[in-house]
């Protein structure tokens, strides 16, 4: 196993990526995250291939259940505590709820909720659901999400919700992401 020694001075947890050492198909890890698109794309990416991880976890303990051996090699590691520490600061400090939300998904659809107006504590963030809490915990009916737009929708007056949803008066946008 190659090791990768941290820079002068810098605590182990700040140790460059060595680029030569990362698998082949997990190049993903070595591309900085600058906005939340990216974070969502970088955490869709690690559940669809089968590498999502609790963000506290310590990457170097993480082992595969069927082999035993390490998930991350120290290359892989490395990089991956750099872009945690991005989803931190691209996600507004919660990139669990996305997490989360790609594991339900399943590889399903997976949509964004941003919060415009309304809904009490809610104006101005976001939130990420599937196609079935749009249903389920949301009140959209098979026919409403079939017929929406597969990037944006705006909801409130046009569309009768029940909570946790917006009431009349209320907007919100919600965008397909996977």
């Amino acid at each position: 196993m190659t090791t990768t020694s941290p820079a002068a001075g810098a605590a182990p947890d700040d140790r460059a990526p060595d680029a030569n050492n990362v698998r082949a198909g997990r190049e993903y890890f070595l591309r900085p995250i600058s906005s939340r698109a990216q974070a969502e794309q970088f955490c869709m990416s690690l559940e669809r291939d089968g590498l999502a991880f609790h963000f506290d976890d310590p990457l170097d303990e993480i082992v595969n259940m069927h082999s035993g051996e390490r998930t991350f090699n120290d290359a892989e590691a490395g990089a991956l505590r750099q872009r945690v520490s991005e989803l931190f600061e691209h996600m507004e400090g919660d990139p669990y709820n996305i997490a989360v939300a790609c594991t339900n998904a399943q590889g399903g659809p997976l949509y964004r909720i941003d919060w415009l107006r309304g809904y009490d504590e809610n104006d101005g963030k976001w939130g990420y659901v599937t196609r079935d809490s749009l249903k389920e915990e949301h009140g959209l009916t098979e026919s409403e999400l079939t017929g929406l737009s597969p990037s944006v929708m705006a909801v409130g007056d046009s569309i009768p919700m029940v909570p946790p949803m917006p009431a009349a008066g209320d907007l919100a946008t919600i965008t397909r992401i996977q």
